[in-house]
């Protein structure tokens, strides 16, 4: 994910990935349902062939309906 900072203090978010509820994530102590995770948490993520743990910066939550 890339972030720009500006010196409004705003960001910009670019590769943004989502989750259903429920989904687990792993941390690098055990895994947590996504809904559970808070900034500054620690999430492992795969980077150049192995698992890295990562600090959260950021979590939303938006509500979307389907379009059959």
């Amino acid at each position: 994910m890339e972030i720009a900072k500006y010196t409004d203090r705003s960001l910009l978010l670019q590769d943004v990935v989502c989750f259903l509820p429920g989904s687990m994530i792993a941390t690098p102590a055990e895994e947590f349902a996504v809904e559970t995770l808070r900034p500054g948490m620690s999430v492992l993520t795969f980077d150049h062939g192995g698992a890295t743990p990562k600090d959260i910066i950021w979590v939303g939550c938006q509500c979307a309906s389907p379009h059959l």
